[in-house]
């Protein structure tokens, strides 16, 4: 009894950054969003900071385009525009997005969806959509197209806890008011599909249109979703352009992309300790492995699986290195 106590202690802990209903929206659905989680002049420092920096945007042009299929395409020539060099602006214009990257109001959903030890996966990305911009076709999703298994992707939930190997964080910087306006689209369910997406779903045309979610957010609204959920986006129709930060993590030991691999060898004077563990290469926690923590208000980074002193000393007359 004392252990099945201590275990449901545990797993509460482990997700007591989340609401009982943002979890099972979460676990039902495939995502969920937390309204206003950034203020407004948050909101605005970013869009300053994009302001003054809109050269570095670089349209999807041609093969670039993410948009194969039709009913993603807007008007067939406007592209997204992509940055991903926001870490690096100059003060104060990167500041909100290094903050972003351990922000203390997320840091809890973060670790309750990923684990301790989350790191940032695939480089930042801040895109726009103009009026008529494509969208992206259906992508992720629980199963490849041949229908093996995403493991990349992959989602679970065991023991009363979420597991997300590849979780995404959309900031919205405006707002979407009206489905009809394009946006983030998602096939509620999916991230536990057992089966390839359909090709009549695939092409988002007739009734499977009316399966996706479209929701609605606001400048400051964060989106979170996991890559196992079938998702996309929408082609942009309201003349107020379209913009968002995002940010994919995952657990500690794993890896998508390769974005890590450049950030090890930067020079990253100014960041906080609590940014530069989000920016860590992957290894296990067990091997000193800064953890970030928040009481949704103060971060705080500490080593939480410290390695013994004497198999660091072993390993290193072994290996050379301090770490097997």
């Amino acid at each position: 009894a004392c252990l099945v106590r201590s275990s449901c202690g545990m797993l509460k802990r482990a997700m007591a950054g989340l609401t009982p209903q943002q979890l099972w929206h979460f676990d039902t659905f495939g995502y969920f969003i937390v309204r206003g989680a950034l203020s407004s002049a948050e909101v605005a420092q970013f869009n300053a900071a994009i302001d003054a920096n809109l050269g570095d945007f670089h349209e999807r042009k041609d093969a670039l385009r993410n948009s194969k299929r039709p009913a993603f395409a807007g008007d067939g020539s406007t592209g997204r525009l992509d940055c991903g060099k926001m870490l690096n602006w100059q003060s104060p214009h990167s500041d909100p997005f290094r903050r972003l990257l351990a922000h203390p109001k997320l840091v809890p959903i973060l670790t309750s969806l990923v684990g301790d030890g989350f790191r940032l996966d695939h480089a930042p990305l801040c895109f726009m959509q103009k009026k008529g911009a494509e969208g992206f076709d259906l992508h992720g999703g629980a199963c490849k197209a041949d229908g093996s298994w995403y493991e990349e992707l992959a989602y679970d939930f065991r023991n009363g806890r979420a597991y997300c190997r590849l979780l995404a964080m959309s900031l919205a910087l405006t707002p979407t008011t009206d489905p009809k306006d394009g946006g983030f689209i998602v096939m509620p369910g999916s991230h536990k599909s057992n089966l390839p997406l359909p090709e009549d779903i695939a092409a988002c045309t007739g009734e499977a249109a009316g399966l996706l979610h479209r929701p609605v957010v606001d400048a400051g609204d964060v989106l979170f979703f996991t890559e196992a959920a079938t998702h996309g986006t929408a082609a942009w129709t309201r003349d107020e352009d379209r913009r968002v930060v995002l940010y994919r993590y995952a657990p500690g030991t794993i890896a998508y992309g390769r974005a890590y691999q450049d950030w090890s060898t930067k020079d990253l004077e100014g960041f906080t300790d609590a940014e530069k563990a989000v920016l860590l290469p992957p290894w296990h926690n067990r091997l000193d492995r800064p953890i970030v923590s928040s009481d949704g208000e103060a971060l705080s980074t500490s080593v939480k699986y410290k390695r013994a002193e004497d198999k660091k000393q072993f390993d290193k007359d072994t290996y050379g290195t301090e770490f097997f």
